[in-house]
């Protein structure tokens, strides 16, 4: 009978520790497998994250290009209007000597190309900040040594 009771108490201790696994196993389980998880979110989250740096990266590098070849540009097209510039104001000097060479003997100018020298001698002058011999053409026409000559309309 005493056989029986340490076969009974045995096999009681064995079901009393399969249960103490069980029911500690299944929370440790589900703990390792909740880690799991998140250590590979956590990776995919790294990734995501390296890749973005990674085109942010890119699009500095494109920006900063752009940035260069926005400065270049500028430059080109500074350097493009200041010979513009200089070439408009050979032009309209050009025009001015024109009319002053071609009135000078008289030192009489017919109205409009007395108005047409006054509106080219303010953008030579104002505009474009050019002065000289164009100058003293202008000053010259415009003094009382010149008159000028009324169209009848």
């Amino acid at each position: 009978m005493e056989t029986i009771k340490n076969i009974a108490a045995v096999i009681g201790c064995i079901s009393a520790a399969i249960a103490l696994i069980v029911t500690i196993i299944k929370p440790i389980r589900k703990g390792i497998a909740c880690w799991v998880t998140k250590v590979s979110k956590t990776n995919e989250q790294e990734d995501e994250i390296s890749l973005v740096y990674d085109k942010i990266d890119e699009l500095s590098k494109r920006i900063e290009k752009l940035t260069e070849d926005d400065c270049c540009f500028k430059k080109e097209i500074l350097e493009s209007m200041s010979s513009l510039k200089k070439g408009v104001g050979i032009s309209l000097g050009n025009i001015i000597g024109n009319i002053y060479n071609k009135y000078k003997k008289d030192r009489v100018l017919p109205q409009k190309e007395y108005e047409v020298m006054c509106a080219i001698f303010e953008i030579y002058s104002k505009d474009l900040h050019m002065d000289g011999l164009i100058e003293k053409l202008y000053n010259e026409m415009t003094s009382s040594d010149w008159h000028v000559e009324l169209e009848n309309k």
